[in-house]
């Protein structure tokens, strides 16, 4: 997990809890094609309702774009979380958005866009 200084307090939210338990070895494995977006966005609004910290653990995350927003929590990653943009999104889509946070720390990951196979 991330040594990123964070804001203390609250519970610690594992966005697993928030994934269909049949794609956990999916998205461990990278080999995952279940769309993480909703998933994520339900458990990041979580964490920040309690001020808390959301776990996103190893794996490889097929998202759309993640919106990151708000105050006062923490995502904890490893350096092997990956978020992949899903394939054939209409447009140009950043994988992440981050507006309007204050007291937010993330950890690191990776993230792999489109830019190459995208049309």
């Amino acid at each position: 997990m991330s040594a990123c200084a964070a804001p203390a307090g609250g519970a610690r939210i594992d966005v697993m809890d928030f994934i269909p338990a049949h794609e956990h070895a999916g998205i461990i494995a990278g080999a995952s094609g279940f769309d993480c977006t909703t998933a994520i966005q339900n458990a990041l609004r979580r964490a920040q309702d309690v001020n808390g910290a959301l776990s996103i653990g190893i794996g490889t995350y097929p998202v759309s774009t993640l919106r990151i927003t708000g105050s006062n929590y923490r995502i904890e990653t490893d350096e092997n979380t990956i978020f992949r943009q899903k394939q054939g999104l209409p447009g140009d889509h950043p994988v992440i958005e981050i507006t309007h946070c204050a007291d937010v720390a993330i950890g690191p990951l990776s993230v792999l866009g489109n830019i190459a196979s995208d049309r």
